[in-house]
C-alpha cells in the first residue's frame, strides 16, 4: 500500500496503521477526515444539534433568498401588460439576476474568507431585504431591472456560503448528504418561487409576492444574527489533536464566545487571500476534475432553467390555456423530484463510497462516489425524452408534468450534489472557489438563454439542453477511470495548501 505521502490528493486511508494514526468516532470504527483538533472551538467538535441548527439557518437563507430569482416565468403575461414592454425585456428580468448571482461570488468568497462566514451572511441578508422592498415598490422596467440586480447581489451568497460552511463543520464521510441538503434548499427555492409568484400575482397582484419575500428575508436576517456563529476555524492554530471524538449526540457543546461577534477580526495575509480567491477559480479550470464538475452543474441546472423558460409559452397556449397560477402549479413536480433527490443522492453517494472503501482495503478514492450518478442520469434521459415528445405532440399535461418535470427535479438536485461532493473530496481547500466557477459558468450560460431560447420552439430548446446534459454525464466515464491519475498530476499544486495562506 502506498504511504500517506505518496497518496494523491483526495485519497484517504480510512483506518489507523502503525505510522498513520487516525481519529475515530467513539462507538464506531468511522475514521474522521479531516482530523479534528482538541479545541472545543473547532467546529468539527461541535454537537450535532448545534451543527443542525447552523445548517438549518443556512438552508433557510438559501431557499428564501433564491425564491424571487426564478419567479418571473408564470408572471410573464402580467408583466408584459403592466410594463407595456416586450418579451425580451421581461426575459431580462431573469437574465440580469442570474448573471449577477454568478459574478458577485468573485467578491463574496474572498470576503467570506477574510472577514468570516457570519459577517458575509449578515451583510448579504440585509441586502436581500432591501432588494425585495425595491422590487415591491418598482414603477418602470428600468427601476425593476435595477431592483433585480440589487436583490441578486445579496442573494449571490446562496451559491457558495453554505458549501463553505459544510466544509467547515462536517467530516468527509458526512459531506455528501449535506451537499444534498444544500442543493435541495437551492432548487426548492427555484421550484416554489414560480408557484407562489403565479398564484399571488393572479389573485393579489404581483407586488404582493415581493412583500412576502421581504417579510421572509427579514426573518432570514434575524436567524443569522441569533443562530449562526462563525464557522471558519484555523485548524493549524491548535497544537493538539483529539484522539477520539464522541458520538455527535453526546459530544461537547463548548465553543468560543468570539464566534458570535458581528464581524470577525480580519485574518492575516488578507491581501494574499484576496488575490488567491479571485485567481484560483479561473486557475482551477485547468484541473479536468473541476472542469468536469462545472460542466455537470451547468448542464443539469440549466436543464431546469429551460423548463422554467418554456413552461409559460407551452401551458398558457392552446390546447392547455393555463392561467398564471396554473402555470406556477406545474412546478410542484420539480419539488417532488427534488425531495426524492435530497433523500437519496447524498446518502447514496456516501453509502456507495463507504462500501467500495471497505472492498478496497479501507482506502477511499473520491471516484467511488460517481457510481451513484447512474440512476439519476437515467432519470434525466427519460424525463427529457418525455418532455420533448410531449411538447412536440401536445401530450396530456399530466404526462409532461408528473413524469417529465419530476425527473428533471430529481436530476437537478442529485447530479450537482454528487459531482460537487466529488470535486470537494479532491480539492477541499478550494471548496468555495469550486462553487464560484460552477456558478459563473452556470449563470453565464443561463443569462445567454434569455436571448436565444425565445427564438426556438420549446421542444428544440429542451433538445439543446438535453444534449448538453447528456454529454456532461457521459464525460464522467473517462473521469472515473482517469481521475486518480489526474489527481496525481496535481499533487504538487499550491491549491492543496491554500488553507494555510490565511
Amino acid at each position: 500500500m502506498a504511504s500517506e505521502a505518496e497518496m494523491p490528493p483526495g485519497t484517504e486511508l480510512m483506518r489507523s496503521t502503525t505510522n498513520h494514526h487516525m481519529v475515530e468516532l467513539q462507538g464506531s470504527h468511522q475514521v474522521l477526515v479531516p482530523t479534528p483538533s482538541g479545541d472545543l472551538a473547532d467546529p468539527l467538535n461541535w454537537s450535532f444539534a448545534r451543527k443542525l441548527t447552523i445548517i438549518g439557518v443556512q438552508a433557510f437563507y438559501v431557499l428564501f433568498s433564491i425564491l424571487p430569482v426564478l419567479s418571473i416565468a408564470p408572471v410573464t403575461p402580467i408583466f408584459l401588460e403592466y410594463f407595456h414592454t416586450s418579451l425580451g425585456t421581461v426575459s431580462l428580468f431573469l437574465g440580469v439576476a442570474v448573471i449577477t448571482l454568478g459574478y458577485m461570488n468573485f467578491l463574496l468568497v474572498p470576503f467570506s474568507n477574510i472577514f468570516g462566514r457570519r459577517a458575509t451572511g449578515l451583510i448579504t441578508a440585509s441586502i436581500v431585504v432591501g432588494g425585495n422592498i425595491w422590487l415591491a415598490l418598482a414603477k418602470g422596467t428600468g427601476n425593476f431591472l435595477g431592483g433585480r440586480v440589487f436583490n441578486a447581489i445579496g442573494a449571490a451568497a446562496n451559491e457558495t456560503l453554505m458549501v463553505q460552511v459544510i466544509a467547515d463543520i462536517f467530516f468527509l464521510h458526512e459531506r455528501g448528504q449535506w451537499m444534498g441538503v444544500y442543493f435541495t434548499a437551492y432548487f426548492l427555492g427555484c421550484f416554489i418561487g414560480p408557484i407562489i409568484a403565479g398564484t399571488m400575482a393572479q389573485n393579489l397582484g404581483w407586488r404582493s409576492f415581493f412583500w412576502l419575500c421581504t417579510g421572509v428575508s427579514v426573518l432570514n436576517f434575524f436567524s443569522i444574527l441569533f443562530l449562526f456563529p462563525e464557522t471558519k476555524y484555523h485548524r493549524g492554530s491548535s497544537g493538539y489533536h483529539a484522539t477520539q471524538l464522541q458520538n455527535s449526540s453526546t459530544e461537547s457543546k463548548g465553543h468560543a464566545w468570539e464566534t458570535w461577534f458581528l464581524v470577525q477580526r480580519p485574518y492575516p495575509n488578507a491581501v494574499a487571500s484576496l488575490a488567491r480567491d479571485i485567481i484560483t477559480p479561473v486557475v482551477s479550470l485547468s484541473f479536468p476534475i473541476i472542469a468536469w464538475t462545472v460542466f455537470v452543474v451547468e448542464a443539469s441546472s440549466n436543464t431546469l432553467l429551460v423548463m422554467n423558460l418554456t413552461q409559460s409559452p407551452v401551458f398558457a397556449a392552446p390546447p392547455y390555456l393555463f392561467s398564471p397560477g396554473d402555470v406556477g402549479f406545474v412546478n410542484f413536480a420539480f419539488v417532488g423530484g427534488g425531495l426524492i433527490g435530497v433523500i437519496t443522492a447524498g446518502p447514496l453517494s456516501d453509502w456507495v463510497a463507504k462500501k467500495l472503501t471497505i472492498r478496497n482495503n479501507d482506502l477511499r478514492e473520491p471516484e467511488m462516489r460517481l457510481w451513484a450518478m447512474i440512476p439519476y442520469v437515467i432519470a434525466m434521459v427519460l424525463g427529457c425524452i418525455v418532455i420533448i415528445l410531449g411538447y412536440k405532440n401536445a401530450w396530456p399535461w399530466q404526462v409532461i408534468v408528473v413524469f417529465g418535470y419530476t425527473c428533471i427535479g430529481l436530476q437537478v438536485v442529485a447530479l450537482p450534489t454528487i459531482a460537487v461532493a466529488y470535486a470537494v473530496d479532491c480539492y477541499k481547500p478550494i471548496s468555495g472557489e469550486i462553487l464560484v466557477i460552477c456558478t459563473v459558468f452556470k449563470n453565464t450560460f443561463g443569462f445567454s438563454m434569455a436571448y436565444w431560447v425565445q427564438d426556438l420552439t420549446p421542444a428544440n430548446a429542451v433538445i439543446v439542453l438535453f444534449a448538453t446534459n447528456l454529454a456532461a454525464c457521459l464525460s464522467g466515464i473517462p473521469i472515473y477511470f482517469l481521475g486518480k491519475r489526474l489527481r496525481k498530476f496535481s499533487r504538487n499544486s499550491k491549491v492543496h495548501s491554500m488553507e494555510n495562506i490565511m
